[in-house]
């Protein structure tokens, strides 16, 4: 994981190796330098129900589906998650691009698109 794919906000895995101790945290702007001094090591947070479920998200069901999809439902944007990777359209046609995620911090980045910040509830 890049410090170039962090904001101030996102949630990670860090290891502080003077304590020999890791725990998800949310990155501050002080985490920077301690990650380029090697204080801190950081790892991205695999997305998981359990982190979906935290900001928000609902599980919802239609009768159009692919089979094996699950669809989410967060802050009114759907996505969908297939065999642990999840995907949601942003754009307007013809140019639709699909972003294809799987870590806590990029499920962030997508929603600080639209203007929202994801909160723990």
């Amino acid at each position: 994981m890049g410090r170039t794919e962090l904001r101030i906000g996102n949630w990670a895995a860090m290891y502080f190796t003077e304590y020999d101790y890791s725990k998800n945290c949310k990155v501050e702007i002080t985490d920077f330098k301690d990650i380029d001094d090697g204080v801190i090591k950081i790892s991205p947070i695999p997305l998981t129900e359990e982190w979906l479920e935290k900001f928000g998200a609902k599980k919802i069901y239609s009768d159009v589906r692919i089979e094996g999809e699950i669809y989410w439902e967060l802050h009114n944007i759907v996505f969908t998650e297939n065999e642990g990777e999840f995907s949601v359209m942003i754009g307007e046609l013809p140019g639709v691009k699909n972003i294809v995620f799987n870590k806590v911090h990029e499920l962030q980045n997508i929603f600080s698109l639209t203007g929202k910040e994801l909160e723990i509830k």
